[in-house]
């Protein structure tokens, strides 16, 4: 019964195929028929067809099948083209409508049957083919706040790198309005943050700030801050820049949990390196770490202080890097988390720290060999052959680490593939 069904189905004959024939009538009342076994499949067809009929100039028929999915879908409450597994089915959508512009109710059918955060993408691909009339039109259409103000946003920023700035500033002033009618709080803040962070990219400085200090969580207005004085210190404007890193510090001490205190902090002291305020990234560095410290949950804490490593490995304060990421796996051992133990092996070996993984790795790949394949992966990553060599006498407790060592050697000695594959061979054997 199963096969007999699956047969039908394989060699049932599609839309395409009696549109192919010349055979309209029955093409569309094949793609009807898919709209009441699978609505969404359905509605792909009748695209498909529509694109098919306007690339051979017959528009009447193009339009009769977007008016077939819009009557179609009209009055019921579906759910709509955008779920994480239909990238397929939401690519395939995006494609046709950007192709169909021309056709009356491309427009009506879009904003029917994709989700408001397909839209925001249509919205944003149509502008970057210089379609802005239609972008601003896929953008005013979405419902969610979130949605529709990061659509307008991202219109604005496409605007602002062709040199449109007069109308880019228009969008982005249509954004900050959309976005301020966000009810949520956090979200409210994430999509000002974002506006702000475009706006400064564009050079509307002032009108950036204006944004970043009308942010209501202090996290979110830390990291506007910090964009700013990034994209300030490219410039030159040195006495702004100070200035504007003191606010954005004074934003992220007022960030309520310490984790995200510290890491918002070491942030900021590594954009202060980066802008050639040394000393005073030393000293905010420190303050993230005293931060890190105190805080109550051991796993959090050397959570917390690996990151700060991180940021300080990054403006090449290699020994202070060290000195954090010894506390981490200090930490680490305390909260008794193998998981933590390999994060920061696997932390010392992206930073560079090289011996420091080794020894690390060393003390607990008795506990828990399969955490060592992140620690080869991050000294591969650098190209640290003496690293990954420095681990290799320990990846013979498990026949599945020894493989993955292997294929870290083929990926750092690409001339040897053949020997190391034979190896991989019989370990597998």
């Amino acid at each position: 019964m199963v096969l007999r069904h699956a047969l039908t189905v394989e060699t049932a004959e599609t839309p395409l195929q009696a549109r192919r024939r010349g055979e309209s009538e029955r093409a569309i009342g094949l793609a009807k028929q898919w709209l009441e076994r699978d609505y969404k499949l359905g509605t792909l067809w009748l695209l498909l067809l529509a694109w098919s009929w306007e690339v051979k100039g017959e528009r009447e028929l193009a339009k009769r099948c977007l008016k077939e999915i819009s009557q179609w879908w009209q009055g019921k409450t579906l759910e709509k083209l955008g779920g994480v597994f239909e990238k397929w089915q939401v690519e395939m959508a995006k494609f046709l409508l950007g192709e169909l512009m021309e056709v009356e109710g491309w427009m009506e059918v879009g904003l029917q049957v994709l989700e408001d955060g397909v839209l925001k993408d249509l919205a944003h691909e149509l502008a970057q083919k210089r379609k802005f009339e239609e972008a601003m039109e896929v953008a005013k259409g979405i419902e969610d706040a979130l949605s529709r103000s990061a659509a307008l946003r991202e219109i604005a920023t496409v605007m602002a790198k062709v040199g449109m700035m007069e109308k880019a500033k228009e969008v982005f002033e249509e954004a900050i309005e959309v976005a301020k009618g966000i009810e949520d709080a956090r979200g409210r803040s994430e999509a000002l943050r974002e506006i702000a962070t475009e706006m400064v990219k564009a050079g509307e400085f002032e009108r950036a700030m204006e944004v970043a200090k009308g942010i209501e969580y202090a996290r979110e207005r830390s990291e506007a801050l910090i964009r700013i004085a990034a994209e300030m210190a490219k410039v030159g404007m040195v006495e702004k820049v100070r200035e504007v890193f003191e606010e954005a510090i004074e934003a992220a001490k007022g960030i309520e949990y310490a984790r995200e205190r510290s890491e918002a902090l070491a942030v900021i002291a590594a954009e202060m390196a980066k802008a050639g305020m040394v000393e005073k990234a030393r000293e905010v560095f420190e303050e993230a770490m005293e931060v890190a410290k105190g805080i109550e949950d051991a796993e959090e804490r050397s959570r917390a202080l690996a990151e700060i490593a991180a940021k300080m490995a990054e403006v090449g304060m290699v020994e202070k890097a060290g000195e954090a990421i010894k506390q981490a796996w200090q930490d680490a051992k305390q909260a008794a988390s193998f998981d933590r133990l390999w994060e920061v092996a696997e932390t010392a070996a992206k930073i560079g720290l090289t011996q420091k993984a080794i020894e690390f790795a060393r003390q607990i790949v008795g506990e828990r060999t399969w955490g060592l394949r992140r620690v080869l992966y991050a000294l591969t990553g650098r190209g640290e052959k003496d690293g990954v060599k420095g681990l290799l006498a320990l990846c013979g407790w498990a026949i599945e680490t020894a493989i993955h060592a292997c294929e870290c050697l083929i990926r750092l000695y690409p001339d040897h593939v053949v020997s190391i594959a034979e190896v991989v061979q019989e370990l597998a054997s």
